[in-house]
């Protein structure tokens, strides 16, 4: 009698069934990409956060370094406006020093023999009236010449005060003449210059007296005093400028004649110039060239990021 077999390998099968075993080794293998792919975020992220703190403490030490340079330059500009205020007084005591010596020469001269201190403070100015020379002449009138010796005796008394002579560089005499035309030789530049040789020489051609003006020496120990004329390039009183036009016409109406004819431009001027004053203008120069550069400089760093 035969008996039928039943198959018990169902199961076991199915257990074997290639596509299951296919599908947990997908699941397997994209767990694991999953991971690494994880691993691979987490290394980035840990990378990152490292570049970002160098960049802060980068950024920290550019910070602190720009707060250290900026310092350092705001201390520099505080010394420089410091100096600069120094120069400043200094040269403000020098020509304050010059303005009370030429007060004082025209307050010791009075009334009797008028004579002008400039706005500026740097020129004794002598007006025609003073001296009065006569037109197109360059000779000091004998009831002018009084005059002549008392600016002289003034000049002289205070120019032996070592302080002022300490003070001065240059004395110039100075002849300015109206622009009125003339016909002597070298013109309005021939007239002004030898009225100013005219005064120099009242004082200093006689021995003794006036004459010790030629001994004063500045500190480059040259002459003291210099003498020169500028014609009528520097007025006191401009014409207008269609009269000036005039002057290459050939003949002047009376109206331009009159208006050329300006006794405050007629003078002698003694211009005194101070002894290191030009030093102490360039050093002053220097230093507001480099203050600019500094402020510069610190407008540079505030506009960097």
């Amino acid at each position: 009698m035969f008996r039928r077999s039943t198959s018990t390998s169902t199961s076991h099968a199915d257990e074997e069934n290639p596509y299951l075993l296919s599908f947990s080794d997908i699941m397997a293998g994209l767990l694991g990409l999953f991971i690494l792919a994880l691993i691979s975020v987490m290394i980035l992220l840990d990378q990152q956060k490292h570049k970002l703190e160098d960049a802060t403490k980068k950024a920290e030490q550019a910070k602190h370094k720009t707060e250290a340079d900026l310092g350092k330059m705001l201390d520099e500009i505080g010394k420089r406006v410091k100096s600069i205020q120094d120069d400043i007084a200094a040269i403000q005591a020098i020509e304050d020093a010059r303005r009370r010596l030429l007060h004082r020469i025209r307050d010791e001269l009075g009334d009797q023999v008028p004579v002008e201190v400039t706005d500026e403070g740097d020129v004794l100015r002598i007006p025609d009236s003073t001296l009065s020379f006569p037109k197109g002449g360059d000779e000091i009138p004998s009831d002018k010449r009084v005059n002549a010796e008392k600016i002289g005796s003034v000049l002289l008394k205070e120019l032996q005060r070592p302080e002022n002579l300490q003070l001065l560089d240059t004395i110039f005499v100075e002849g300015h003449t109206d622009s009125l035309p003339n016909n002597r030789p070298k013109g309005n530049w021939g007239l002004s210059t030898y009225r100013a040789i005219s005064l120099w020489n009242f004082w200093t051609d006689k021995q003794g007296g006036f004459a010790a003006l030629t001994q004063f020496k500045n500190a480059r120990n040259e002459p003291l005093f210099s003498v020169s004329g500028y014609s009528d390039t520097r007025r006191v009183v401009e014409p207008a400028p269609d009269v000036l036009r005039l002057l290459e016409t050939p003949n002047l109406p009376p109206a331009a004649f009159k208006q050329l004819d300006e006794p405050k431009n007629r003078r002698i001027d003694l211009r005194f110039t101070l002894r290191g004053s030009e030093e102490v203008r360039k050093k002053l120069e220097q230093e507001l060239d480099e203050l600019k550069n500094l402020q510069e400089q610190v407008k540079e760093s505030l506009e960097k990021p």
